[in-house]
C-alpha cells in the first residue's frame, strides 16, 4: 500500500467538468487505485475514459519512483 501519489492540477481541472455524483466516483476511483491498487468498475463512459488517462499517469509515476 502506498502512502502518497502525485495529484496533478489537470486531474482537478478534468474533475471539475463533471457533475458532483460523477466527480465523486472519479475521485474515489483515483484514490482506490493509487493507494490500494484496486481498479474500479465504472459505468459512465466519460468517467471511465478520464480514469484510464489518469491511471496511465499514476502507473508512469510509480515506475519512475521504482527506478
Amino acid at each position: 500500500m502506498k502512502n502518497s501519489f502525485v495529484f496533478y492540477k489537470s486531474y482537478y481541472d478534468a474533475i471539475k467538468t463533471l457533475d458532483k455524483k460523477n466527480a465523486k466516483k472519479l475521485v474515489i476511483a483515483i484514490f482506490d487505485y493509487a493507494f490500494e491498487g484496486v481498479e474500479p468498475e465504472l459505468d459512465d463512459p466519460i468517467v471511465k475514459a478520464m480514469f484510464i488517462l489518469i491511471k496511465h499517469q499514476i502507473d508512469t509515476d510509480n515506475l519512475k519512483k521504482q527506478n
